[in-house]
C-alpha cells in the first residue's frame, strides 16, 4: 500500500470561513465537520471522535477501538511521521495484513 501525503486548506463546509493550514476545527463555528480536511477521508476520525468518541469504531478480533482512540492514535502516528521527515507530497509505503492498521495508516497520511 502506498499513500500520498496530502494536505489541504479551504473553506469551512458549515460556515464558509477560510481555514488555516492543518486546522482540526473551524476557528469561527468550532465545527469538526468543517475541519481543514472536511471533504476527505482525513476528517473521518476527527468528526467521529467529536460526535461519538466513546462508541466503538472498529472491531479487530477481540479488540475494540473507539473513535476517540482511533483519532488519538492517528494524530500520534502522523506526528511521528513528521518527526521522521515525511512531508506533504512524500510517499509512504507499508506492508500490512488486512486489519484496522491499514485504515489507520491511510488516515495518518492524509492528515498532512
Amino acid at each position: 500500500m502506498v499513500s500520498r501525503v496530502s494536505g489541504s486548506t479551504g473553506r469551512c463546509a458549515a460556515c464558509g470561513n477560510d481555514l488555516r493550514a492543518k486546522a482540526r476545527f473551524c476557528d469561527v463555528c468550532g465545527s469538526p465537520v468543517a475541519a481543514g480536511r472536511a471533504a476527505g477521508i482525513g476528517s473521518w476520525p476527527i468528526r467521529r471522535a467529536f460526535l461519538s468518541g466513546d462508541r466503538v469504531a472498529l472491531i479487530d478480533g477481540e479488540r475494540r477501538i473507539t473513535y476517540a482512540e482511533f483519532d488519538r492514535r492517528t494524530d500520534q502516528f502522523a506526528r511521528a511521521l513528521r518527526g521522521f521527515g515525511v512531508r506533504q507530497g512524500d510517499q509512504v509505503a507499508a506492508l500490512l495484513f488486512a486489519s484496522w492498521s491499514q485504515l489507520w495508516i491511510d488516515n495518518c497520511c492524509v492528515r498532512f
